[in-house]
């Protein structure tokens, strides 16, 4: 980073000037390549017909942009030596012309606001933009603020607020993308989710199939999908999603129009099924002193089915030492689990009324050489003599 600036505040500027600039060109094609960091930056600016903040091929990253008074907006050109991507986050916009952004290879950002003292549009000018939450205070008064786009630009809206795709001016070649997040339940009879479910997730348009498996609580997060495309001959038709899911031979398809953050259920009729096994504590290969006191969990175990349970904990050397469901302490003076020392293997069995399942772990109570500590007083000297 050649350049880092946090919390200023600029005010009382030439009125014939960027209140705030930062120029690069001057080391194009050939100069320096370096990146800017604005954080938390209040530009208020008296400069009508110029822009507050402009700046000219750099790669900037801003977070906490705020702007005030009598100005024309943002002036963005990105292009810069080291093709290095910017980004805009949690920025309030605003001026007479508001943005115009120009050679952005890759201009990401999240959090921007749209606000009522922007009174220009969004430009894009060979520009590529990916912004998420963008919020349009314009909308709300009914004027909502116009996205322009060239030629060779695009822009990828996700989870937008209030922004009028059918407002913007697009070129032929440009696009205007609206994204949402896709969540995905697999669950049984018992509306409990189903983990390591296989889950194929096509669309009808713009995106690939995603091919997977749920995670632990039977759910799949798939963020920023396109639901619908504009371009100059207007909208595409809202995309369509298909999910299939499967379970042990058993599987299901759920289809839905993708207008917005979507959640699907996809409900599979499971026979019964065996339980889950959660085993938190003590992990695998651990080693602890001779009659230590360890600590047994594996209470966040669970039956697909809300079948109760029974526990029993068998030591290779011990024999079955437990049949507690919750978090147990062998070696305990008060306990009544022990274990000697030694190398375990210890397999943890979990039942419900129809079905058992099981899993092992090596743990090694050693028995330690003493230790020897030995204090002298008078104390010994550097030489370790008295």
């Amino acid at each position: 980073v050649d350049l880092w600036l946090e919390g200023i505040h600029l005010e009382d500027n030439n009125p014939t000037m960027p209140a705030f600039e930062v120029d690069n060109g001057d080391t194009m094609p050939g100069g320096a390549s370096g990146r800017v960091q604005v954080t938390n930056a209040h530009v208020v600016a008296e400069t009508p017909g110029q822009p507050a903040v402009k700046f000219h091929r750099a790669a900037v990253e801003v977070n906490g942009l705020t702007m005030a008074g009598n100005h024309s907006g943002l002036e963005w050109r990105g292009d810069n030596n080291g093709q290095f991507p910017s980004f805009l986050n949690n920025s309030v916009l605003s001026g007479t012309q508001c943005v115009l952004l120009e050679g952005h290879l890759s201009l990401n950002g999240h959090g921007n606001r749209i606000s009522s003292a922007c009174t220009g549009s969004i430009t894009l000018t060979d520009s590529q933009v990916n912004w998420s939450g963008l919020v349009d205070d314009r909308a709300g008064a009914g004027s909502p603020t116009v996205m322009s786009l060239d030629t060779s630009s695009n822009l990828h809206l996700h989870q937008p607020v209030n922004v009028s795709a059918s407002s913007a001016a697009l070129a032929s070649g440009a696009t205007l993308d609206v994204a949402w997040d896709l969540t995905v339940w697999v669950i049984n009879n018992n509306s409990n989710g189903v983990p390591d479910a296989s889950v194929n997730v096509s669309f009808s348009s713009f995106e690939p199939y995603v091919l997977t498996a749920t995670n632990e609580y039977g759910t799949l997060f798939l963020p920023d999908f396109i639901s619908q495309r504009w371009t100059s001959s207007g909208s595409s038709a809202l995309n369509t999603v298909d999910v299939d899911c499967g379970y042990r031979g058993v599987q299901n398809t759920t289809s839905l129009t993708y207008d917005n953050d979507l959640v699907v259920y996809c409900h599979l009729p499971l026979e019964n099924q065996a339980p889950f096994i959660r085993w938190t504590s003590p992990e695998d290969g651990s080693v602890f002193p001779s009659q230590a006191e360890v600590e047994f969990n594996a209470s966040d175990s669970w039956d697909l089915d809300d079948d109760a349970l029974t526990y029993e904990w068998t030591s290779s050397i011990d024999g079955v030492f437990s049949t507690q469901t919750g978090t147990f302490v062998v070696n305990d003076p008060s306990a009544t689990a022990t274990l000697s020392d030694g190398v375990h293997q210890i397999t943890l069995k979990i039942c419900d009324p129809g079905h058992c399942v099981s899993e092992t772990r090596t743990i090694e109570l050693v028995n330690f050489a003493p230790v020897l500590v030995v204090d002298f007083e008078p104390n010994l000297n550097p030489w370790s003599e008295l």
